[in-house]
């Protein structure tokens, strides 16, 4: 009887222990979670700022006016041209 006792005892230690260990897992989740999500907000943010330097850049190595307006048109142009390629390619 008595190992019996000892069984049930160890039995509802290794449980709570079991217990213990799941709501652990759900804490470290949720902060994976957080962090992931964290990460993310970081990218894009990241990527926001690439993009305003780049920007900067372009801004900066061409200041003229006259120069940048047609080097506005030659990028249409060509955005206009691969439209026109993906057009084709999704018919």
């Amino acid at each position: 009887m008595e190992t019996l006792d000892l069984l049930q005892a160890r039995l509802s230690d290794l449980i709570k222990s079991y217990k213990a260990l799941q709501q652990d897992l759900k804490k470290q989740e949720k902060l994976v979670a957080k962090f992931e999500k964290e990460n993310l907000d970081l990218n894009r943010k990241i990527a926001a700022a690439e993009a305003q330097l780049l920007a900067h850049e372009v801004n900066a190595a061409i200041p003229d006016k006259e120069m940048k307006a047609k080097t506005r048109q030659k990028l249409d142009s060509i955005i206009a041209e691969i439209d026109q390629i993906l057009i084709g390619i999704h018919e």
